[in-house]
């Protein structure tokens, strides 16, 4: 079963980030060339690494009972947080002419690999449940 669902997710993840990446190459080489930035697909492949290795973290705790699982994924959203945060922060030093971009992809990115993730866990355990 955890094989099965593993195998799902990964599926879905590389999905959504080919779709992600293409959109991106269409949009920045058709309508919004000025806005292209060569660190897209950086970011692109930043969110699927962390994404990828706070899911495997997450499915190993959900054998963990209710109270414990819900501790630790507030744990883990917050250590995501923080780890979010020092790159926008190293960014922001480093490139001060991209930030609007950047900043407007980097939410982007958040939003849609949060809602992948947290879908995933709750269909996920519901499987495990039955």
């Amino acid at each position: 079963m955890k094989k099965n669902s593993l195998i799902r997710y990964f599926t879905g993840l590389f999905i959504i980030s080919a779709i992600i990446a293409g959109i991106e190459i269409f949009v920045f080489n058709t309508i919004y060339k000025s806005y292209y930035i060569p660190d897209y697909f950086l970011l692109l492949a930043f969110f699927i690494i962390l994404t990828a290795i706070f899911h495997l973290i997450l499915i190993k705790i959900t054998s963990q009972n209710h109270y414990k699982f819900i501790a630790k994924f507030m744990l883990i959203t917050i250590i995501k947080l923080l780890i979010y945060s020092i790159i926008i922060i190293i960014y922001i030093l480093m490139r001060r002419t991209y930030i609007v971009n950047f900043l407007i992809c980097f939410l982007s990115y958040y939003l849609i690999f949060s809602i992948y993730e947290v879908t995933s866990i709750i269909n996920f355990m519901k499987k495990t449940k039955k």
